[in-house]
């Protein structure tokens, strides 16, 4: 009977080695996918960003001012996003100067 015991403790060892090494995998692979999904959102943002900017300065050089809000680029522009996901900031001083853009991820 003793001689079965040793055996019995190394497979248990060597399970709880396994479950262990899973764990980590596991642990480290939704690390990684979490931290493309920030980079992604964080793109995703700043490709936004540039898009507002874009059609507010094609805007400018077409009507020789800058648009009154987000709207009216959406309206005239074409300009599209996901409104359930991203908040478009965007403060327009004077017809001339360009309007301060912000996105923020909802």
């Amino acid at each position: 009977m003793l001689r079965f015991a040793g055996k019995k403790r190394i497979a248990t060892y060597g399970l709880l080695r396994s479950l262990a090494v899973f764990a980590l995998v596991v642990l480290l692979f939704c690390l990684a996918a979490d931290s493309v999904e920030r980079r992604t959102s964080d793109r995703e943002a700043a490709y936004l960003e540039d898009a507002v900017r874009d059609k507010a300065v094609y805007c400018y050089s077409v009507e020789g001012a800058y648009p009154e809000n987000v709207e009216y680029i959406e309206k005239h522009y074409g300009l599209v996003y996901d409104k359930d996901s991203y908040y478009v900031g965007y403060r327009l001083q004077a017809s001339n100067l360009m309007p301060e853009i912000t996105i923020i991820k909802i």
